[in-house]
């Protein structure tokens, strides 16, 4: 009988290997395609920890991670990733910690009062409160099942918390809710611009972009807002997969439009003002770098009003006007000054606050907050 080849079993044991292998990942790729189709279209984009309900862990130096801010009862009230609230006193030289019930998950204005959404322990629930001179007042209670809690919004009469799967709103008595078409990441620095009709979402992903979304208030219907140039995997005046959205505006001069800050500082800088006009989205004002080695670096934003006729626009270098004719001016740099742990600069209409928030998913060092007086 004669011997079997060495060389041929070899070759055989490693192809049953490598087929045993294929069934492996082909399997794992059908899971994979299932577990995205439950969680929602954004599995692709965003892991699931962004969508995780709990605060960032508390940390030294945790002050710096600011993640929004309002000025309300002539006081600057600060929030950070953890659910820290402080107030600062124009005239005061420390901060004051402001002692709430649980985490506080959202901060917003409601008729000149400061308003929290606060998470119990057990992450069941948030409290929607409001500060009067006494302390906290709960004004209304919502289950989380599940959720993460993207943002809250604040409106003259109305209350809204927008949540990974849904939008829930407060007027009155009177609450109101839908499902989400699609989930939105509710790990992330986010910015919302409520109108009658939409929500406009800005993600901050860092390097990974994040982009901006609308929501139908009616019928919860979510879209991604985009416009990508087929050549360049990051082209294009707005693309989710590589620009951070850290503000929005109504613009003064477009009814209907809305203007968009992009900015992001990793490997270079880029960022630019986008106008949004329902499907119609262009670049409204960009600036190049001064002195930069990289013809690719752009000015990037990191806040952005609406002021009368302007829209202010902040990037490291300091607030930009820029008016109806497109015309931009760069306004005297503002003076921080150290507030305790805080480096602020109050001005008339505004006020700025150095956050380390972007660092934790870009290279960006210290960027200014820039907060509506």
């Amino acid at each position: 009988m004669p011997t079997a080849d060495p060389a041929a079993k070899l070759r055989s044991r490693r192809n049953a290997v490598l087929k045993g292998s294929a069934y492996v990942l082909i399997l794992a790729a059908i899971g994979l395609s299932l577990l995205a189709a439950a969680i929602g279209g954004d599995w692709e984009r965003f892991p699931p920890a962004h969508y995780a309900p709990s605060v960032e862990p508390r940390r030294p130096g945790q002050e710096h991670l600011i993640s929004s801010g309002v000025f309300a009862v002539g006081r600057l009230w600060l929030l950070s990733d953890s659910g820290e609230l402080w107030a600062l006193d124009q005239d005061a030289q420390e901060p004051v910690k402001i002692a709430a019930p649980g985490s506080v998950m959202g901060l917003c204005v409601q008729q000149g009062a400061p308003i929290i959404a606060s998470q119990d322990s057990a992450a069941s629930g948030w409290k929607l409160m409001r500060w009067n001179k006494s302390g906290w007042i709960e004004i209304v209670s919502e289950p989380t099942i599940g959720d993460g809690l993207v943002a809250i919004t604040c409106e003259p009469d109305r209350l809204t918390l927008i949540t990974s799967r849904r939008m829930i709103e407060f007027e009155g008595l009177t609450r109101h809710a839908v499902t989400l078409s699609n989930r939105i990441p509710s790990k992330l620095p986010a910015v919302v611009l409520t109108t009658p009709a939409r929500l406009f979402v800005g993600l901050n992903v860092g390097e990974w972009g994040g982009g901006l979304q609308t929501i139908d208030r009616r019928t919860g219907e979510v879209r991604r807002l985009e416009n990508r140039a087929a050549s360049d995997p990051c082209g294009g005046p707005l693309n989710s997969d590589c620009d951070p959205v850290n503000g929005i505006a109504v613009s003064p001069w477009k009814p209907g439009c809305v203007l968009a800050a992009v900015g992001l500082v990793h490997a270079t800088a880029r960022g630019r003002l986008v106008e949004v006009c329902d499907a119609d989205i262009e670049t409204a004002y960009s600036e190049p770098c001064s002195g930069a080695d990289s013809p690719n670096c752009s000015m990037p934003f990191f806040g952005l009003m609406a002021e009368d006729d302007r829209v202010l626009a902040v990037s490291p270098k300091g607030v930009v006007s820029l008016g109806r004719d497109g015309r931009a001016e760069h306004l005297p740099a503002p003076l921080f000054k150290w507030r305790g742990p805080f480096e602020v600069a109050f001005e008339p209409d505004y006020v700025l606050v150095k956050t380390s928030i972007n660092q934790q998913r870009s290279l960006s060092g210290m960027t200014p907050l820039l907060i509506r007086r």
